[in-house]
C-alpha cells in the first residue's frame, strides 16, 4: 500500500508541476503544462510581464514576440529559413541547446559564454538585451524556490520553458 501512497503524492504533485512521473523513478519529466506555470508568474522581470499572455504584447519594449520562432535572435543566429530547409533536425536540435542556454542563464551570461560554431551573432543584428534575465528573474526565482525540493533545477525548468514556447508556436517551426 505504501507504494502505491507514494506514487499518488507523486501525481499529485507532478499535477501541480505540470509534470509526469514514472511509477519507477522519481525524476520529473519537464512538460509544456509546467513551463507554462513559470511562464505565467506574475511581476515585473517575469516571462509573462516583459513578453506578455501567449508570447506577444508583454510590457518591455523589443522583448520577442514568442510565439513567432522565425522573429528570434537565435532563430537568426543558426542561418534561419535555409538553414532550416537544410537540415531541420540539426537545426532544431542547436536551436533547443542555444535557447536553453539563454533561458537557464539569461542574457548577459549567454551573450558572454554560449560559443558555438554554428552560432553566428552578425546574422542577428547584435547580442540580446540584458533586460532578458531568463530564470533569473525574481519571479522566476521564486518559483524555482517552491520547487527546489521536489527535484525542480533550473536546467529541468528551461527544458520546460522551452517546451511551453514550442506549443505556442504560431510559424510550425516545431512540428
Amino acid at each position: 500500500m505504501r507504494k502505491n501512497t507514494n506514487y499518488l503524492v507523486k501525481s499529485t504533485i507532478g499535477l501541480i508541476l505540470g509534470a509526469s512521473f514514472s511509477h519507477t523513478a522519481s525524476a520529473i519529466d519537464p512538460s509544456a503544462a509546467m513551463g507554462q506555470g513559470l511562464y505565467e508568474q506574475t511581476g515585473a522581470n517575469s516571462c509573462l510581464y516583459c513578453h506578455g499572455q501567449g508570447g506577444h504584447g508583454g510590457k518591455t519594449a523589443g522583448a520577442a514576440d514568442l510565439s513567432k520562432p522565425k522573429t528570434w535572435k537565435v532563430y537568426k543566429a543558426l542561418g534561419g529559413d535555409a538553414a532550416l530547409a537544410k537540415n531541420k533536425s540539426e537545426f532544431l536540435k542547436n536551436m533547443e541547446e542555444a535557447s536553453l542556454n539563454l533561458i537557464e542563464k539569461g542574457a548577459i551570461a549567454h551573450n558572454a559564454g554560449f560559443k558555438k560554431p554554428y552560432f553566428d551573432w552578425k546574422k542577428t543584428g547584435g547580442t540580446y538585451n540584458a533586460q532578458m534575465l531568463g530564470l533569473g528573474g525574481a519571479p522566476s526565482v521564486a518559483w524555482l524556490g517552491r520547487f527546489k525540493d521536489k527535484g525542480v533545477t533550473k536546467a529541468l525548468a528551461a527544458k520546460a520553458v522551452y517546451l511551453y514556447l514550442n506549443s505556442i508556436d504560431t510559424q510550425s517551426v516545431f512540428k
